[in-house]
Parts: structure tokens; sequence; C-alpha cells
């Protein structure tokens, strides 16, 4: 994994949350519905593209749950 250091000033400290990718997201998503195994994709973004994506799976019968944590399962039928 790469950094970045910086010398001087003061030392930075802290957490930065990084989101999921859409793009990898849509396709994961639509990849689920090649089996009938329940699929669980974590740290999915709350973003139009996905929530679109996730109610065109429901119209072809897909029971999709998106949790508070951001946590995503898939049931195919």
């Amino acid at each position: 994994m790469e950094r970045i250091v910086i010398q001087g000033g003061r030392g930075l400290r802290g957490t930065v949350f990084v989101s999921g990718a859409k793009n990898a997201v849509l396709k994961l998503l639509v990849s689920a519905l090649m089996t009938e195994e329940l699929c669980t994709f974590r740290n999915v973004p709350r973003l139009a593209d996905v929530t679109n994506m996730m109610h065109v799976l429901r119209g072809l019968g897909a029971q999709i749950e998106m949790t508070a944590d951001r946590t995503v399962q898939v049931q195919a039928r």
C-alpha cells in the first residue's frame, strides 16, 4: 500500500472513509442473478445508479435488501 509522508509541521492523524466503487457494484449486483445462493455485498455506495439497478433487479424477481451499514443482500429466484 502506498503512503504519503509529510515532513515538518504537525503530524496528521485521523480516519478517512472510502466508499465502494459504483461501477464495480453495478456489475456485481447483476452477476448475483446468475446464482440461486444469497449474495452479500458490503460497502455499497448509496447512489441513484445503485438504487435504480436494485429496482431493475427487483423487477426481474430478485429479493434485495440494503441495510443501514450499506450491506446489500441479493437473492435471485
